[in-house]
């Protein structure tokens, strides 16, 4: 027996002994490949695990400061413009092996970029007045105003006397939601009181001329009380030339504010004009369209001479840019039927036009039904018309109206209507915030919808608008009732203007369409997402998300002969100076490919330096947002202090000056080609001084929640992410940040007033917080700050209730045998840390989820304490069998079954198995417990 025993050791050694080569070459040797090398931000990109061998642990670190992963082929998404190092780390028992991939990937900036220029207006360039400016009276009374081509002046002269009737149209302009008009232009020949307003959807700024030369603007709008305020700036005499002032109006949908300036150091920011503009629970359509109205002091007579240069419109750039088109209108028929409106429809339909039909609880005869659903069929939209008027009634009666009538016509109708109105246009913000909260209809009766002028009204009226309107192409949302009879008195129209209507829309190659299929379309700037996936010299892919509709796009390229196609498709588009434009269709991939020779295509591109800043002058302590538009970027270093050191990588911003003084920022951008910078001057102020550039004017706070800012130095942000949402009074609101840029998942609370759109910023620090005197005890996981609206916003005055929930990486718990039980969340407020507990709220395969309710929002710090070792345990493991391992290891890695069937082929391997199975081995080993992870494995 003991020699049988002694024969099978020595033949168990000898089988081991012939077997070390075939298990050595099984230890790991770290290899790795991507989906794609380059991208614009964000990028996602796909790393897949290409190693030999059989590892037993996998981390990979992506070089671009998202957290380390130890999936074996996991995702990761890029979200700053960069060129990364990629490293791959594997293990087993007894060997690591890294490989390092430099230039692994290459993430472009797919941010503003400057601006796009959609409509120029020079009257220096032509001469005469052009398509699209000209003048009319919406109350067919146009009288003591004449529109003249000045040769002298190169200009467009409008002239009015008093009493004067009419206005000066400008209906050249696309629909936007973010935009920036700039106009030039001079007055003459009346008292420093009398002005001239230009009107858009969304402002409203009057320019005054003083007796001194001066020239004041300023913009209006009407507070939620309905008083009327105006900020105002005054641009001197000495800045004058030939009695000219340039300045632009710029509007920003993320915070429902606009901004009046003057060669950039004279300014003011304002809030919408009206309540609705600001308060709409759905992006803000700027409608196509502006005015001038004159208007005269009681001692002025006139002639009031407008000189009018040039109107230019542009919109933020991005390397693909979204927007609205002209080629659309919109038209809403309220309750058709065969008699009042068949010839009129029958006439859309041959011009290839549709519109919304209103239907209405009252009108829901058979016949009347039978044709409205014919029409719904065949593609028309559906709208609600309210029986009653809601200004009339209380709001809980108003609103319990609008749900039982709704649920009437879906059910009458099989549809849901979109877009609604009421009795005499009635209705107010809180039923359209209702409205489209509850159902997603948008309210006609507003400002984007076709009630900003009067004239949305299609009726006798206001014809002779319309009828000049149309033959200048004009754009612009209307409704109607009857379209078949003549004449017609109220909201109806004469069938003859009709069909000049419907003809003229069609001679000028604009479709009429619904409401709603209209306010998607022009709201593309802001709904539209596209994702670049990959991008090089001479090819470039995308994907474009719109929120349904077709949209327009420019595309900024230097590719020259380029193709364009769609799963093969060829795509249409026009070429202008800087990129090509074509219509790009929902949920589609497009493809751009340069036709030019190899040698062409390898021209080295080099980077191009640009930026701009929203001020470049103003009061210690001074935030100023800075927005890079450079081109063919990779890197980009921002030296804001003049100090010859980088303070930020960021592609946009922000930096506060604290003291006093001038500073020259310095912008140095580059790529593999090479590298360029751009300098700028801001002149911060000391409290009290004065300068040419100041502003002027009375100051009145806006009701919004705005955009807010941070006061935490750019330099100490690691990253940040912003998200929007809508304050509403007695309303719960969350800032959810979806793009996972920071450890905050989202914030919350109740609202006790209503602020609107309002801005909420998440920072991820890269230590301690500038505005903390000293880190809270225990050990510190990150340091965030959380900043709602403006300053003024999220106080215990306005909100209460406010929640925070954060991520904490699960390796960070392991690696500093942490005890997830004594992770809290620390505010740092009035000078004191102030901790609050935390619940579990959640996990993924990275991260534990934790929400705590604070007492607001500011400076926060994730803390803990370790465990001890005492609260570590021991666990013991049975060996498995060397069968179960090996078919284990051939289940986990299919590329090493070559390998096992070597090992297995090996003389003698039955008998080691046979062997191994009378021995018993017991193993201990020490394993951190967490009860915490259910997935966990112990």
């Amino acid at each position: 027996m003991n020699r049988i025993i002694t024969t099978l050791m020595v033949m168990i050694m000898f089988t081991l002994g012939s077997g070390i080569g075939a298990a050595a070459s099984a230890n790991p040797v770290a290899s790795f490949s991507t989906s794609l090398k380059s991208g614009y931000s964000p990028t996602s990109v796909q790393f897949n695990d290409t190693i030999t061998g059989l590892p037993e642990a996998w981390e990979w670190n992506f070089g671009d400061g998202s957290p380390n992963s130890n999936g074996q082929s996991p995702n990761n998404t890029s979200g700053s413009a960069g060129t990364y190092i990629a490293t791959l780390n594997v293990s087993d028992s007894v060997s690591n092996s890294t490989k390092t991939q430099a230039n692994c990937i290459t993430v472009l900036n797919n941010n503003d970029s400057g601006s796009l220029t959609l409509m120029n207006t020079d009257f220096s360039q032509s001469s005469s007045i052009p398509q699209g400016v000209y003048i009319e009276s919406i109350k067919n009374t146009l009288s003591n105003v004449t529109l003249t081509y000045n040769s002298n002046l190169k200009c467009a002269d409008v002239t009015y006397l008093k009493p004067a009737s009419g206005d000066l149209f400008f209906t050249n302009l696309y629909p936007t939601t973010d935009s920036n008009i700039t106009y030039t232009l001079g007055t003459e020949g009346v008292s420093g009181s009398s002005y001239v307003n230009i009107v858009a959807s969304n402002s409203l700024v009057a320019v005054f001329k003083k007796a001194n030369g001066d020239y004041k603007l300023a913009s209006y709008w009407t507070a939620d009380n309905e008083s009327t305020q105006n900020n105002y700036i005054t641009v001197p005499a000495a800045n004058i030339i030939d009695n000219k002032v340039t300045f632009s109006v710029a509007c920003y949908e993320s915070n429902r504010t606009n901004l009046l300036k003057y060669n950039n150091t004279i300014y003011t920011k304002t809030p919408f004009r009206t309540m609705n503009t600001r308060n709409q629970n759905y992006v803000f359509v700027n409608q196509p369209m502006v005015y001038l109205s004159a208007y005269f002091a009681d001692d002025d007579t006139g002639p009031y001479v407008v000189h009018l240069y040039s109107i230019k419109q542009e919109i933020p750039r991005k390397t693909v840019t979204s927007y609205g088109t002209k080629s659309i209108s919109a038209l809403a028929i309220k309750y058709p039927d065969p008699e009042n409106n068949g010839n009129g429809i029958n006439l859309m339909k041959s011009n290839g036009q549709k519109s919304t039909i209103y239907v209405d609880a009252d009108h829901l005869d058979s016949a009347t039904v039978a044709y409205q659903k014919a029409l719904l069929d065949a593609g028309w939209e559906i709208g609600i018309h309210y029986t009653v008027n809601l200004d009339t009634l209380p709001n809980e009666t108003a609103i319990a109206i609008m749900d039982s009538e709704y649920n009437t016509i879906v059910n009458t109708f099989g549809k849901q209507p979109r877009t609604w109105a009421a009795r005499e246009s009635s209705g107010s913000i809180s039923q359209a915030i209702y409205a489209y909260q509850r159902y997603g209809m948008i309210w006609r009766s507003c400002e984007s919808g076709a009630s900003w002028l009067s004239a949305g009204n299609l009726c006798n009226p206001y014809w002779q608008w319309w009828n000049t309107s149309i033959a200048q192409g004009i754009v612009f949302p209307a409704f109607t009732v009857a379209t078949d009879k003549e004449p017609v008195t109220g909201s109806s129209i004469n069938a003859s203007y009709f069909t000049t209507f419907s003809n003229g829309f069609a001679a000028n190659n604009i479709r009429l369409c619904g409401l709603n299929e209209y306010y998607f379309t022009q709201s593309a700037q802001n709904t539209t997402q596209v994702n670049i996936t990959d991008y090089n010299n001479g090819y470039m892919r995308f994907t474009v998300n719109t929120s349904g509709y077709p949209c327009t796009l420019n595309v900024m390229t230097n590719m020259s002969n380029v193709a364009v196609s769609h799963d093969g498709v060829t795509v249409p588009y026009t070429s202008e100076d800087d990129g090509i434009v074509f219509t790009a269709t929902n949920n589609t991939t497009y493809e751009l490919r340069s036709l030019l020779s190899s040698s062409e295509k390898s021209v080295a591109i080099l980077p191009v330096a640009n930026f701009s800043t929203d001020i470049t002058e103003g009061y210690a302590p001074l935030t100023i947002q800075f927005n890079d538009f450079s081109q063919n970027v990779l890197s980009r270093e921002w030296d804001f202090d003049n100090d010859g050191k980088a303070d930020s990588g960021d592609i946009n911003p922000v930096y506060i000056y604290e003291n006093s003084g001038t500073y020259t920022v310095n912008l140095t951008v580059s790529n593999e080609n090479g590298t360029n910078s751009k300098t700028s001057v801001i002149n911060v102020l000391t409290t009290g001084s004065s300068s040419g550039g100041s502003s002027g004017g009375s100051s009145h706070s806006s009701s919004d929640g705005g955009e807010g800012g941070s006061p935490e130095p750019a330099k100490n942000v690691q990253v940040k992410e912003i998200s929007q949402a809508f304050v509403t009074n007695g309303k719960p609101v969350k800032f959810d940040f979806t793009k996972n840029a920071t450890g905050v998942m989202y914030v919350s609370f109740d609202a006790k007033r209503t602020f609107g759109k309002t801005t909420t910023i998440a920072e991820m620090l890269k230590g301690r917080s500038a505005l903390v005197s000293e880190l809270p005890s225990g050990e510190v996981y990150k340091s965030f700050n959380v900043w709602v609206g403006n300053g003024g916003v999220a106080t215990s005055k306005n909100i209460e209730n406010p929640t925070v929930c954060f991520r904490v990486e699960k390796s960070w718990i392991k690696g500093k045998k942490i005890d997830p039980a004594s992770i809290a969340l620390n505010r740092y407020s009035d000078k004191k840390w102030e901790q609050f507990p935390v619940s579990l709220s959640g996990e993924d395969d990275k991260f534990l989820h934790f929400t705590a309710k604070t007492s607001g929002f500011s400076s926060f710090a994730i803390t803990s304490t370790s465990k001890t070792s005492s609260e570590e345990t021991v666990k013991e493991i049975q060996l498995e069998s060397p069968e179960t391992i090996i078919n284990k290891n051939i289940t986990a890695n299919k590329e090493q079954k070559t390998a096992q069937n070597e090992i297995q082929g090996i003389p003698g391997f039955e008998i080691y198995c046979g062997a191994a199975g009378l021995l018993t081995v017991v193993l201990y080993k020490r394993k951190h417990s967490y009860s915490t992870y259910p997935n966990e494995r112990i």
